[in-house]
């Protein structure tokens, strides 16, 4: 299986890092709401995209944006069932 959206895609220096985001806030990494971030948060994404393979269900609950950041960074999981 191969997951590519190149519209999101961007150019990574590892010496630089990456900031900034875009793409569907749920699959953020906690690093990427905060700080500078490194290819590793790729990885976040795809344990966020297995879990909800496995569960059938979103780990995290809310649906206001600032709410969610809060629930994302303190690793909070509340399941919405899909």
């Amino acid at each position: 299986m191969k997951l590519i959206d190149f519209g999101l895609a961007c150019k990574y220096d590892p010496e630089k890092g990456m900031n900034g985001y875009a793409g569907t806030r749920t699959y953020m990494s906690p690093e990427m709401l905060v700080e500078n971030y490194s290819s590793k948060s790729d990885m976040w994404s795809i344990g966020i995209l297995f879990y909800v393979m496995i569960t059938g269900c979103i780990p995290y609950a809310e649906l206001e944006k600032e709410a969610l950041n809060k629930q994302i960074i303190h690793g909070k999981i509340d399941e919405i069932p899909l």
